[in-house]
């Protein structure tokens, strides 16, 4: 989606692309949220990572010997290029990729804060999948302005699973999420765009 928008003071025109291979790919948004404080999934190169379950290794990113990153391909959504491997697995077949450890304790169930424009939304997902957000189900969709805005995307979303000590663990940022129909019981399309086109004319 493609959305510009005129600052009727200056005749400029602003352009957001809602692209869904757009956006920071994943190890630039776990560093992006690390560095905003947020409690993130732990997250590292497979053979460095000091875990001995099961991991989920990503595709997208690969390290040199070195430890610097190399990005493979546009970053990847909705399970795409990724994978849930045990560790022995893992080092030997991917020992370069970035990975994460796996969660065993989500079953299926994670939350989503999105934020289109100045509203935000808490949503709850149960899945039948070992991935959040992938194959699920809408549990509930509940309106929260109190949630803390942590980037200035006009659109974004942070996705969260249950460690096993029951704190939430950050596990993706998307920069061009879905938005669940249960939005649109209290805001027409056409208002969805409007919170999208006001953001971003109050970020000029």
């Amino acid at each position: 989606h493609w959305f510009d928008v005129m600052d009727i003071n200056t005749r400029d025109y602003k352009i957001f692309h809602r692209l869904t291979n757009g956006g920071p790919n994943r190890l630039e948004a776990f560093n992006m949220m690390a560095e905003k404080g947020i409690n993130v999934v732990p997250y590292g190169i497979v053979r460095d990572v000091d875990s001995d379950g099961d991991l989920v290794v990503y595709d997208e990113i690969i390290f040199n010997k070195d430890g610097m990153p190399y990005q493979r391909f546009d970053p990847q959504h909705r399970g795409e290029g990724k994978h849930l491997l045990t560790k022995e697995e893992a080092v030997a077949t991917k020992y370069d990729h970035l990975c994460t450890t796996y969660q065993h304790y989500f079953r299926g169930y994670s939350e989503r804060q999105l934020f289109i424009g100045d509203k935000s939304f808490l949503v709850s997902y149960q899945s039948d999948s070992w991935q959040s957000n992938y194959n699920t189900e809408v549990i509930e969709v509940m309106p929260d302005d109190g949630l803390e805005r942590y980037f200035d995307y006009p659109l974004y979303a942070i996705d969260y699973v249950r460690g096993v000590d029951g704190k939430s663990l950050a596990v993706d940022l998307n920069v061009a999420p879905g938005i669940p129909s249960e939005v649109y019981l209290n805001y027409s399309p056409k208002e969805v765009c409007d919170l999208i086109k006001e953001y971003i004319l109050k970020q000029s």
